[in-house]
């Protein structure tokens, strides 16, 4: 695949793609998250939330739409939030102000605690309206709820109710509601403001963490897309880590979409690249960007991208497409970034930097203040800023948006901690690595905390001469571990992590009482001169039942890993075939609270598009190899 060349124009507004934005709008509210009344803004306005005192001294907040350049100014004149909430506002010693770009995001802001990580979702809330899109009250559901909509006809007037509603009414055929002369319309859905539009009755997920969605129809025919998904989303956030060798190839950029797609790229107006701003494609794109991205040590740049498309897309990232030491890792929307990481990465070979362990992190909003708690494999100190920082140490930074840091250190810097006051994005890995044979680069973006499993099965990677699984716990945990037969226990304390290495021919099943992130390791093949890659390994509450992603070019070999509940084997579309159209290199099966097939197939490079025909979900891995090199990302790995 060819990637493309670029021209230079910085863009140096906030805006939120071409569709516009639902924000949270209200005058004088305990905390923003309580406020109930939805806006849609107009193109190009941006989410606000600002704190201010009352004549009697109470700190309350104000949240509504707002210009980019409102927002740049830090302040929101009074007569227009009046005109916004038709009320007046009664102003008196601003204290914060803060803009975001994403649905709903201004429920959090100025300090205040967002919705909790564990809800149901954000549904519109109306009990009478002419059109469904009229709606401007939401409710956030309880986690035994789903979205609803409902059409009915009464003296001929058509009229739509919206709510949350009990997962288990939405299986009944009885009318929840006791209307009557229901035509065409009654729909369940669990996106945050997805029953905004009629459609077919959708039925709530039987397993926890799954995620219920309208869909619409698309290629092929027979494939039923989600509206929103898992890793599925409009706007990213993208950094470059440090590869030992970049005198070839590009940084590219794999777009996969569902319809015609307009992506725009935003880069901070402090850097000076080569970079275009709109492109318009559809299907699939392959981006070229310029190797001057990559992130250097210890010092703030102002290299990262946010990347906006106007449909529901996937993207991953490879960060040097020449013809060795290349890595891959999906990218996760900034609607799933948050605040706190855990970080894996391998003991380095050498101490060499050409070994390095690292880390980066990007930020998505301005004044974003970084705490780093640094945990390594052993006790040598490390400088930043001609200052020394040991195992246990803490390092803080302040971000603004489009701001990176990247951290690299001669020994395992895998648990150290990453706080932050705003979300931020993780990459982690090795700037190169030996295992078991050779030295590749090897980097993965890490999803939040407050994203990853209990339960894990992990396939190993087909022609290579082993798999290193690294499990990792935030606040302390309880592990079960079944490798083939084998079956054992320990515990991880806070910030702990193992690794466990396993030979090619073993599925290994993680099981642990908290949640922990689990990365896992190709090591490498000597007869074939494959080199060692690594991946996320996604949790069985992060499968989704539809993805749609870009298999590179180049490789000599390339493969899909599949865990799939045995009874929707059968189910299981790769591109309109069957999994018997494909040539099987790996199977096994296991149960764990169902049973699972675990199947992995050689395919060609390209666009694939897989989905179960019964919504059954089920969890994807992709990789390849070539000589002195290899590759590998998960499909997803953060909670639908």
């Amino acid at each position: 695949m060819s990637s493309r060349s670029t021209e230079l124009l910085i863009i140096l507004t906030l805006v939120s793609g071409s569709a516009a934005l639902y924000c949270l709008s209200c005058t004088d509210s305990v905390s923003p998250r309580h406020c109930h009344t939805v806006r849609k803004c107009s193109e190009g306005e941006v989410c606000f939330t600002e704190s201010h005192t009352t004549e009697n001294g109470a700190v309350v907040y104000d949240t509504g739409c707002a210009t980019s350049q409102k927002c740049r100014t830090k302040r929101v004149r009074p007569d227009k939030l009046k005109s916004l909430h038709g009320v007046d506002p009664h102003y008196h010693h601003s204290q914060c102000m803060e803009c975001c770009t994403s649905h709903l995001c201004n429920n959090q802001g100025c300090g205040q605690p967002g919705y909790p990580m564990t809800r149901g979702p954000a549904c519109f809330d109306c009990q009478q309206v002419s059109d469904p899109m009229l709606c401007d009250k939401i409710k956030v559901c309880d986690m035994n709820q789903v979205c609803y909509l409902q059409k009915e006809v009464e003296f001929g007037d058509v009229l739509f109710t919206s709510s949350c509603i009990n997962k288990h009414a939405c299986t009944s055929d009885v009318d929840v509601f006791g209307k009557r002369n229901l035509q065409s319309c009654s729909k369940c859905c669990l996106a945050d403001l997805c029953n905004d539009e009629c459609g077919d009755m959708t039925h709530p997920p039987s397993t926890p963490g799954s995620l219920l969605v309208s869909t619409t129809t698309l290629t092929p025919s027979s494939t039923q897309v989600p509206r929103s998904m898992g890793s599925r989303g409009e706007e990213f956030l993208i950094l470059f880590m440090k590869n030992h060798l970049l005198a070839m190839g590009n940084l590219s950029v794999y777009i996969t979409t569902d319809n015609e797609t307009t992506i725009k790229i935003f880069t901070s107006p402090r850097l000076n690249a080569n970079i275009k701003s709109v492109i318009n494609f559809t299907s699939s794109l392959t981006l070229g960007l310029p190797i001057d991205l990559v992130c250097e040590y210890f010092t703030v740049e102002p290299k990262g991208l946010i990347l906006q498309t106007s449909e529901l897309s996937s993207i991953t990232i490879f960060d040097r497409f020449g013809m060795d030491t290349n890595d891959g890792t999906l990218i996760i929307p900034t609607r799933k970034l948050s605040n706190k990481y855990i970080i894996s990465s391998t003991d380095p070979y050498t101490t060499e930097s050409y070994y390095y362990s690292q880390f980066a992190i990007g930020a998505l909003y301005n004044r974003t203040f970084v705490e780093i708690t640094f945990k390594f494999k052993d006790n040598t100190p490390l400088t930043i800023q001609g200052k020394s920082y040991r195992d246990g140490d803490v390092f803080n930074v302040m971000l603004e948006r489009f701001d990176t840091l990247q951290i690299a250190h001669t020994t395992d810097l895998s648990g150290s901690f990453i706080t932050s006051n705003k979300p931020v994005t993780v990459f982690s890995g090795n700037r190169c690595q030996r295992l078991k044979y050779g030295c590749s680069h090897m980097v993965t973006q890490l999803p939040p905390t407050t994203e990853i499993d209990t339960k894990y099965i992990i396939p190993p990677f087909y022609t290579n001469d082993g798999t290193l699984i690294q499990v990792l716990s935030e606040n302390g945990s309880s592990v079960n571990s079944s490798v083939g037969s084998s079956v054992s226990n320990f515990h991880l304390n806070e910030k702990g992590y193992k690794n466990i290495e396993v030979t090619s021919n073993v599925t290994t099943v993680i099981e642990s009482d908290q949640p922990v992130l689990v990365t896992a390791f190709g090591m490498g093949n000597k007869s074939s001169n494959y080199h060692p890659y690594m991946t996320v390994v996604p949790g069985i509450h992060q499968y989704l039942d539809y993805y749609k992603v870009a298999v590179p070019a180049g490789y000599a070999e390339n493969f899909i890993c599949l865990i799939v509940p045995s009874q929707s084997l059968n189910n299981l579309r790769i591109n309109g075939f069957s999994v018997y159209h494909y040539t099987v290199v790996y199977q096994s099966a296991l149960t764990l609270a169902k049973s699972f097939s675990v199947r992995t197939l050689k395919v060609q490079s390209g666009t694939i598009v897989l989905s179960t025909s019964d919504a059954s979900q089920f969890g994807l891995i992709v990789y390849g190899h070539r000589i002195a090199d290899g590759y590998g990302f998960a499909g997803n790995f953060v909670l639908p």
